[in-house]
């Protein structure tokens, strides 16, 4: 199995979503007020994990701080109305956040869920720099964090076929 651990915001939610008014978000789209969803995913961001997806058959494991606001189904139903072809399987665990680095602790989530699950080949998609954790894991590789930037998220040019590359060595 191939494995996606996916954050949402900085990666499918930019600077300018996170930044929208919510109140009319959620009145102008009956889902969002449902669930209660502050904001959309970027359309951009959007297309560009679903080719990912596509080109890989990789699933997606939530990394994201969405899981502590949202159960598996309804981050389910969120993917699917912003247009994500396909649902998450499973969330990392949450240990709780305790004032360390929360790159650290983020990434000690993620390590956990891969030592106990068999992911296959992985990647992580995240805005927080968190590479030398996964450095560290990696004996020093570390080639599987892919980091982005909250204005652009996953619309940034160079890390599709990065992605791609990566999941289907």
């Amino acid at each position: 199995m191939k494995t996606i651990f996916l954050d949402i915001d900085g990666v499918l939610a930019t600077n300018k979503q996170f930044n929208r008014n919510r109140e009319k978000f959620k009145s102008n789209y009956e889902w969002a007020a449902e669930y209660d969803v502050p904001y959309p995913y970027d359309e951009g961001c959007v297309k560009i994990l679903n080719e990912i997806v596509e080109s890989t058959g990789a699933q997606i494991v939530l990394s994201s701080d969405w899981k502590l606001h949202y159960n598996l189904d309804t981050m389910g139903k969120i993917f699917e109305a912003n247009g994500i072809k396909t649902k998450p399987i499973g969330t990392t665990e949450n240990f709780g956040y305790s004032g360390l680095l929360l790159e650290m602790w983020r990434a000690s989530e993620i390590v956990s869920y891969i030592d106990k699950h068999d992911v296959g080949q992985w990647v992580v998609i995240d805005d927080l720099n968190m590479q030398k954790w996964f450095d560290d894991y990696e004996g020093g590789k570390g080639d599987r964090f892919f980091i982005t930037r909250s204005r652009d998220g996953l619309k940034k040019s160079s890390l599709k076929d990065k992605i791609i590359n990566k999941l289907n060595e």
